[in-house]
């Protein structure tokens, strides 16, 4: 239903450089992150061109939708028959990305960004990665990341928890990239 209302509401969505179709159009969702009254709009598309997502954020008023931010490249599509990423609203209300590798091979994985509203500005609240080794267990594991307390958590596969303390906080989202992760996360 997301996608069909994307595809209705946004025939052609078009940035500077990259223009999306509506088959382009991964993922949708609706929800009020500024806080005004008017439903705000994230829509999820893939630029072939590019081999990136890009991700649209439009804020609501009594005038329409205007486009306020364009993040590109912050989930990977999964090769194959993988699942596509996807947009969903927490009960919070935050706006979180989703993407996943289960279809075959060694490694499976999800990642998933929790984008908030804060101060003016959509910042990465969020990160967490997890990783399973179907060969070698023992090197699976998850890392979650909340920018906003600048803390986190690794968990191996022994269960076994790790905290730690990063020194910075949340990064605007159109700057965010996989540099962004803490190092304590790679596994």
């Amino acid at each position: 239903m997301r996608l069909l209302i994307a595809l209705l509401l946004f025939p052609v969505i078009a940035t500077a450089q990259v223009r999306v179709e509506p088959w382009q159009v991964l993922s949708s969702v609706t929800s009020d992150w500024n806080d005004d009254g008017w439903p705000d709009r994230a829509v999820l598309g893939y630029a072939p061109e590019d081999n990136e997502t890009v991700l649209w954020i439009y804020l609501g008023s009594d005038k329409g939708f205007t486009l306020d931010t364009v993040a590109r490249g912050l989930v990977v599509m999964p090769f194959g028959n993988g699942p596509r990423p996807e947009l969903y609203v927490t009960e919070r209300g935050s706006l979180q990305v989703v993407s996943e590798s289960d279809s075959g091979g060694r490694n499976f994985w999800s990642e998933v960004l929790t984008i908030a509203y804060r101060k003016g500005q959509f910042v990465v609240a969020g990160y967490t990665d997890t990783n399973y080794d179907t060969l070698n267990p023992s090197l699976s594991g998850t890392c979650d990341v909340n920018y906003l307390a600048r803390r986190g958590e690794f968990i191996g596969s022994d269960e076994d928890k790790t905290a730690f303390v990063i020194d910075y906080g949340p990064e605007p989202v159109d700057q965010w990239t996989i540099g962004s992760v803490p190092a304590a996360c790679n596994m």
